[in-house]
């Protein structure tokens, strides 16, 4: 389990992770949260959707230039 190893290394807890899967059905989207994944995204990536949820966790900015960028 990538997410838990991830969020138990030092520095890991404030990562913001999303998974991206083709899994849609009911209980896919539990398991995500369960694995520690912040957010659940599913194939075909709506592109746009990945563009607000990194402005709401980076300040708004342009979603793609990183934190620290400008």
């Amino acid at each position: 389990m990538l997410a838990r190893r991830l969020r138990a290394a030092p520095g890991g807890a404030p990562l913001l992770l999303v998974a991206l899967t083709g899994l849609a059905g009911p209980g896919d989207r539990e398991r995500i949260r369960a694995a520690r994944f912040d957010h659940h995204l599913v194939k075909p990536l709506d592109l746009a959707g990945l563009e607000r949820l990194l402005g709401e966790r980076f300040g708004g900015g342009d979603a793609a230039s990183p934190p620290g960028a400008r």
